[in-house]
């Protein structure tokens, strides 16, 4: 059977030009123009309504948000504060496996609403022969983004045909987002502060992926949530007062023995940057699958909280100017690797490498201002360093 390129062509214009999110008036429309065209095959038509929920965003960013709740309350050292976060990251741990294993769905309701979906039920030869073929698809058009992206699995069946063969599901990209809400859990029932700040760490942005998929001014406010923690956490925080000597400071916060730091953290930052933003286009040049650059910044972003974890447990011996000059240079040798050896784990280890030795520098460098700046100008200081 050859197919009309024109009649294709025409079909996804027609259906294209349609906003057409789920129980959508989009979604009707073109319910409607495509039960005309199987008419106009001698497809036997009939149109059904139902009620539906419109998605699924709102519910997995609320749950998300629950879920690094606890992992913060998790990682306090108040019992209280712990059995909560224990309770609340198995909540929401139950309603993102009850939600992603399409049982009763108790939570969908909380943060979604029902609407009308249309659906259209064509039939076509003779309805009694011994054997039916039923195709089913979608005719709305769903908020979709890179974690359906089928690069990834066509990738493992290439590289891995012989496990593809074997599997009778798709791929468990629901796995993550049930692991931030059992991490927290398990770290606050146990009193380990790391697991349940990884659980948390892990559920935040997975909360803010839905979020962004609900739509742009949700983003807003969940960041507008996050900076208020962030600052309240941080009144929170024990202000010592150290007395130190007086030690010699410029008129805008320049202190002379942060000169050749500041440079060398500074130039580390901007090459890092580059060379990823350089990457991305490398990488589309090449024909390579955009999910690479996607896998190199979740490298990166797990390298910057690799160093965070390192970086108090450093040897008090070694010096921060030593650690810039270090991290620099690591990052100097990952880009080389990386360049020579143009593939998926290279750029991923380069993403972590780089990711890591950026954080670890810049820790080292708000050491060395914490400790070359006098009292009560270390404001001053990070703004002049730091911001400016």
């Amino acid at each position: 059977m050859e197919v009309d390129q024109d009649d294709l062509r025409h079909t996804i214009e027609t259906l294209a030009a349609l906003d057409r999110p789920p129980c959508s008036e989009g979604e009707r429309q073109a319910a409607l123009w495509l039960a005309d065209r199987l008419r106009q095959e001698g497809c036997t038509v009939a149109l059904e309504s139902d009620e539906a929920f419109t998605g699924f965003a709102r519910t997995h960013a609320g749950l998300s948000a629950i879920a690094a709740t606890a992992g913060l309350l998790g990682a306090r050292r108040d019992r209280r504060a712990r059995l909560a976060g224990a309770a609340l990251g198995l909540a929401a741990a139950a309603a993102v496996a009850d939600d992603c294993a399409n049982g009763p769905r108790l939570m969908r309701p909380v943060w979604q609403r029902r609407g009308t979906t249309t659906h259209v039920i064509a039939t076509a030869g003779d309805p009694g022969t011994d054997r039916t073929l039923v195709i089913l698809a979608h005719h709305d058009a769903a908020p979709s983004g890179r974690v359906f992206d089928p690069a990834p699995g066509r990738w493992l069946a290439r590289t891995f045909p012989g496990v593809v063969e074997r599997l009778d599901t798709a791929l468990p990209i629901w796995w993550p987002v049930l692991a931030g809400p059992l991490l927290a859990a398990a770290g606050a029932t146990t009193g380990r502060r790391g697991v349940a700040v990884a659980g948390g760490l892990l559920a935040a942005p997975l909360g803010a992926l839905a979020a962004a998929w609900w739509s742009a001014g949700v983003v807003m406010v969940l960041a507008g949530v996050v900076y208020s923690i962030c600052g309240f956490v941080t009144l929170r925080l024990p202000h010592p007062r150290v007395k130190t000597e007086p030690k010699p400071i410029g008129r805008r916060g320049r202190v002379e023995a942060l000169t050749g730091p500041a440079i060398g953290a500074a130039g580390m930052r901007a090459a890092t940057g580059f060379l990823l933003f350089l990457s991305a286009f490398a990488i589309r040049r090449e024909g390579f699958p955009t999910s690479w650059f996607g896998a190199m910044a979740i490298a990166a972003a797990a390298g910057g909280f690799l160093a965070d974890l390192l970086a108090p447990r450093l040897p008090e011996t070694i010096r921060e100017e030593f650690i810039v000059v270090g991290c620099t240079l690591a990052a100097g040798v990952g880009a080389f690797l990386a360049f020579s050896a143009f593939s998926l784990p290279v750029l991923a280890f380069f993403g972590l490498l780089a990711g890591a030795a950026t954080e670890l520098g810049r820790l080292a460098f708000q050491s060395l201002m914490q400790h070359h700046a006098p009292e009560g100008a270390l404001g001053r200081v990070f703004v002049r360093y730091e911001v400016v």
